[in-house]
């Protein structure tokens, strides 16, 4: 069963494919979502689907609270159902 982190944190100039690269490592992405506003701007959070709950949980666990480019990255779990 997958799991969706949501995000909060994103850098203002970061990209989906730059999200799904930061979370590869950790497992598959099954798909990623950067919010922006009508602009196109980065609202500085998004949502990352992984395909399973362990590959979620550990990402969480070696991102959450960590920064990339002066952003502190906090990461929220939430089981699919």
């Amino acid at each position: 069963m997958g799991a969706r982190l949501i995000v909060d944190g994103v850098p203002q100039h970061f990209s989906d494919q730059q999200l799904i690269e930061l979370f590869e490592p950790f497992g598959q992405v099954v798909c990623v979502h950067i919010s922006r506003d009508a602009g196109g701007r980065s609202l500085g959070y998004g949502v990352v689907e992984m395909a399973s709950f362990l590959e979620a949980e550990r990402a969480q666990k070696a991102l959450s609270r960590t920064k990339i480019d002066n952003s502190l990255l906090l990461i929220f779990l939430s089981e699919l159902s």
